[in-house]
């Protein structure tokens, strides 16, 4: 095995006593860890997903990366300055400290975050969904994406002009702040919007369902979408007795489905094969 990538993957272990000196990658997802070694100096990429871990070791200045999906983490060291990509859904996690100015993509849904610190310009993509958020920061203009469905939020920041995908629905929200031209697939239903704003002529997704008022929202081609969004699964959430029950496991059964899709190395890697930000649905999902 190289020194430079140690992967201990879907070995059963319950501890993990050293990683090996200059390891640049460590695997060690799938196992029953409730505690990790000292980190490398060396380490850019951690993923020690689906564990029993409580805490994570302090983070090297190195570390490019982290996955810590599914444990039992309540919170996050100090993050390192050189940081991209952070994915911690499913965990405890009440509250982060400052992100790096480098972090292009966030994943924290599944947690018990009621707020998120000042965001970084470099971020691209958040998903912060099923928290108990109740308001958002600025976000940067490079931000591409944003799930913040299935929290406490009442009202929206303004809207990054590069955004691509806004998915807000279930929240508290009395209104929407104006939609840039480049948004593309909007989900603002089951919340308390009374007044809708202008929307794109070629949005291809729109979901306003579950919001008082939406006589009120005229455009002729965007009703065309919504009923069809509407229809899809109506019959069922709305004659179950169980309807908060079942859409809360929809919303589990699909997440490991857009992990996959929608996975931080393969968006950027995308973006950054020169794929256009308005081009990433023919490709995503």
């Amino acid at each position: 095995m190289s020194s430079r990538k140690f992967s201990v993957i879907n070995k059963n272990l319950t501890e993990l006593l050293e990683i090996p000196p200059n390891t640049k990658y460590l695997y060690c997802g799938n196992n029953q860890l409730t505690a990790l070694p000292p980190l490398p100096e060396s380490l850019t990429t951690l993923a020690c997903a689906n564990n029993e871990l409580t805490h994570l070791p302090i983070f090297p200045d190195s570390l490019v990366r982290i996955y810590c999906e599914n444990n039992k983490i309540k919170q996050i060291p100090i993050l390192p300055p050189y940081l991209e990509v952070l994915s911690c859904p499913d965990n405890f996690i009440n509250s982060f400290s400052k992100f790096p100015e480098s972090l292009r993509y966030l994943y924290c849904s599944f947690n018990h975050l009621k707020k998120l610190p000042k965001l970084p310009e470099s971020l691209k993509i958040v998903m912060c969904e099923i928290n108990l958020i109740t308001y958002l920061p600025d976000l940067p203009d490079s931000m591409t994406m944003l799930y913040c469905h299935h929290n406490n939020i009442k009202k929206m920041p303004r809207l990054p002009s590069q955004l691509y995908s806004l998915n807000c629905s279930y929240n508290e929200l009395t209104e929407l702040p104006p939609i840039p031209p480049s948004l593309r697939i909007l989900n603002c239903s089951d919340n308390n919007i009374e007044v809708f704003p202008d929307m794109p002529e070629d949005m291809t997704f729109l979901s306003i369902e579950n919001n008082p008022h939406i006589y009120r929202f005229t455009h002729p081609r965007m009703i065309n979408i919504t009923n069809c969004a509407i229809r899809k699964l109506k019959d069922i959430l709305y004659t179950s007795k169980l309807k908060t029950p079942l859409r809360a496991w929809m919303w589990r059964a699909k997440e490991r489905v857009a992990i996959r899709e929608m996975h931080p190395d393969r968006v950027m890697a995308l973006l950054d094969s020169g794929v256009e930000i308005l081009d990433l649905d023919k490709y995503l999902l």
